[in-house]
């Protein structure tokens, strides 16, 4: 089932993140799942969507995730380069994620947006572009995608799929029966 860019970001707000509430709150039972009673300074894991909706209204703070952090970014950017053949272990909704932290909760997410955002856009054209060569080389009908995001394949899903018609068509002319016939 192939999803928009919209569904892939909305179905990333479902992962869970820490917050730290400023206030206290009663659990409450919502389709699907049930969200823990919350205690001032008390840190909680609560879905992506609610702890915008709470950090909106001042009712928490979001703690950035440790992937998210400027020191460990440059790190796995550093493996992206070096390992040319393989992806680095991101999470699986990194670039909607990040999205939506710096967007909405930058102030508790570094005290250097504009670092990670460099950053992020650096880790994204890399993984790309080695998408991309990986793409160019292959020689069958099936591709390794270990460590793409949702958001990844979602972009790179036009070009993959281009890549795997055209492929296709070259197997079913190698596998056809070589015809007798010759040019005089």
């Amino acid at each position: 089932m192939e999803h928009s860019a919209a569904t892939v970001s909305y179905l990333a707000e479902e992962q869970l993140v820490s917050i730290v509430p400023r206030q206290s709150m009663d659990s409450i039972t919502l389709i699907g799942r049930s969200m823990p009673a919350l205690r001032p300074l008390v840190r909680q894991e609560v879905p992506l969507w609610l702890a915008l909706l709470l950090k909106r209204h001042g009712k928490c703070s979001i703690v950035a995730p440790a992937w998210l952090d400027i020191e460990n970014l440059k790190h796995i950017y550093e493996q992206e380069q070096a390992n040319r053949n393989r992806f680095s272990e991101l999470p699986e909704h990194w670039i909607e994620t990040s999205e939506l932290l710096l967007n909405e909760a930058a102030d508790d997410i570094s005290s250097e947006p504009h670092t990670i955002r460099a950053l992020l856009q650096d880790l994204k054209e890399i993984r790309q572009s080695k998408a991309r060569e990986g793409m160019g080389q292959l020689t069958s009908s099936y591709i390794q995608l270990d460590n793409l995001g949702r958001m990844e394949i979602h972009e790179l899903r036009g070009f993959m799929t281009g890549i795997m018609r055209q492929l296709h068509k070259l197997d079913s002319f190698i596998e056809q029966p070589t015809s007798d016939y010759e040019d005089d």
